[in-house]
C-alpha cells in the first residue's frame, strides 16, 4: 500500500496506493477518497499528493483525479480546497520545461492518433481519411505537447495548414484537395484548431508554449515566413444580441468593435481574442465568410479572425495587453469608422 499520511485529530489516512485505486476504479471510490483529501490538512493532502505523483501511474492518477473534482465540486463539500491542492501539484509537475514537444504525422502510434481524433473540439474529424488529410506531410503539420510519464496522451495539439498568404476560410483549409507535388509559393502557417486533451488539466496554460514552440520549428523546418491562425471569435453572437443598435449596421464593424472595444476587466471579452492577443499576435484581418458551418453562423455568425504572430513583436503585443491594449491591425481598427 505505501506509507500513509496521517493527519491531526480522527481524519483517516491517505496514501499513493489509495489514489491509484479510486483512480482505476468507479465513481463510488471517487467520491470517498474526494472526502477523505478533503479531511486532510492542506501539508498533508500536499504531501500525499506530491508522494503519488512520483509512483508509477500516479501522474495519471491526480490528473484523473482532477477531472473528476472539477465536475462535482459543486457537489460536495470541501471539493474547492482539493481541487486548489491538485491544481498546484499538475502545475509543477506540468510546467513548461518538463514538456516535449511532438511533430505528430501519419505514421504515429494508433493509440495517439486516436487520442488526436478524440480530443478534437473546434473541427470534428470525420474519419480516418480526414485526420491522414489533415496529417499531409506535403501541406499540413500538427503539433503536441506531451508529458514523458504519459507519452501517448497529448496536453495540448495543434493543427497547422501551409499555403499562400492569410487563410480566409475554414471550410477552404478543411475541404482542400491534398497536393500530389510540394506546393509553390507557401509562406504562411495556419494554426487552425488548438485543443486541450486532459480535462484534468483545464485551466493550467499550455496553448501559448505550444504556439511558440510550433512556431520556432516551422521557422526551421519550412519555407515559412508569416505564422497566424484563423481563428472562431465564440462570444460575438452573444454580445450581438445583446446590443440591438449594433445588429442595424455592418456585422463587420460590429464584430470588430466587439473585438476591440468588449472587455472583461482589463482584457478582451471573447475568450479566443484574450488567448491570442495575450501569446503576443495581433488581430490582423476579419473574414466576413470565414465558417458557413451551422456552429460558426450560430456563435460568430460565421465571421473569423486571423490573428498575426511575428516573431519580432511578441514581447511588446505581450506588453501591451498587459496594459489593457488590443493590439490590431488598420484594417481592423478602419472597420470601426469606414465599415
Amino acid at each position: 500500500m505505501g506509507a500513509r499520511t496521517e493527519s491531526p485529530g480522527s481524519a483517516p489516512a491517505v496514501a499513493p496506493a489509495d489514489i491509484l485505486g479510486a483512480a482505476r476504479g468507479g465513481a463510488d471510490e471517487r467520491h470517498r477518497l474526494d472526502a477523505t483529501l478533503a479531511g486532510l490538512a492542506e501539508a498533508d493532502r500536499a504531501a500525499v499528493l506530491t508522494a503519488t505523483a512520483c509512483t508509477d501511474g500516479g501522474l495519471w492518477a491526480l490528473v484523473l483525479l482532477r477531472g473528476h473534482v472539477l465536475a462535482h465540486r459543486g457537489d460536495e463539500v470541501g471539493l474547492d480546497t482539493v481541487e486548489r491542492s491538485l491544481r498546484h501539484e499538475l502545475r509543477s509537475r506540468f510546467s513548461p520545461s518538463a514538456l516535449e514537444f511532438r511533430p505528430i504525422g501519419p505514421d504515429a502510434s494508433d493509440d495517439l492518433l486516436d487520442q488526436v481524433t478524440a480530443c478534437e473540439s473546434v473541427h470534428l474529424i470525420r474519419g480516418r481519411d480526414d485526420l491522414l488529410r489533415r496529417l499531409h506531410p506535403l501541406d499540413r503539420r500538427c503539433f503536441a505537447l506531451v508529458h514523458p510519464a504519459l507519452p501517448e496522451d497529448p496536453v495540448v495539439f495543434v493543427e497547422v495548414a501551409l499555403g499562400t498568404g492569410l487563410a480566409p476560410s475554414v471550410q477552404a483549409v478543411l475541404d482542400a484537395e491534398p497536393p500530389t507535388v510540394e506546393p509553390d509559393g507557401v509562406d504562411t502557417a495556419t494554426f487552425y484548431s488548438i485543443n486541450n486533451c486532459q480535462e484534468g488539466l483545464k485551466g493550467i496554460p499550455f496553448g501559448a508554449e505550444l504556439l511558440h514552440r510550433a512556431i520556432d520549428h516551422l521557422a526551421a523546418t519550412t519555407p515559412v515566413t508569416k505564422f497566424a491562425t484563423l481563428s472562431p471569435i465564440p462570444g460575438f453572437a452573444r454580445w450581438l444580441d445583446g446590443h440591438p443598435a449594433e445588429q442595424d449596421g455592418s456585422l463587420l464593424a460590429a464584430c470588430a468593435r466587439y473585438l476591440l472595444t468588449a472587455k472583461r476587466g482589463r482584457q478582451p471579452l471573447d475568450p479566443v481574442a484574450r488567448f491570442h492577443l495575450g501569446a503576443g499576435a495581433r488581430l490582423e484581418r476579419l473574414n466576413p465568410e470565414g465558417d458557413t458551418s451551422a456552429r460558426g453562423l450560430k456563435r460568430y455568425r460565421g465571421i473569423t479572425a486571423n490573428y498575426l504572430y511575428d516573431r519580432d513583436d511578441l514581447a511588446e503585443n505581450q506588453s501591451a495587453f498587459d496594459r489593457g491594449e488590443v493590439v490590431a491591425s488598420r484594417a481592423v481598427t478602419a472597420l470601426l469608422t469606414d465599415p
